[in-house]
């Protein structure tokens, strides 16, 4: 195989918010670091944080320390 020429790769993911019903689609660099809750993106219509990707697994603190 031999590229002759590179694309773009773009990557779009697909939410839906769960306070306005809207749906929408992102980009990777409207994704926003939180290494504490999670990464999140605001809602464009709603202005309300959404996880991004899977849904934080509840821990239970005091079995993992």
């Amino acid at each position: 195989m031999k590229i002759i020429k590179a694309g773009k790769f773009k990557e779009e993911f697909k939410k839906k918010c769960g306070y306005c019903d809207t749906e929408f689609i992102y980009e990777h660099h409207d994704i926003k670091p939180d290494f504490r809750d999670g990464d999140y993106v605001i809602c464009p219509i709603c202005k309300h944080f959404l996880t991004h990707g899977e849904s934080p697994r509840s821990v239970d603190r005091y079995k993992d320390c």
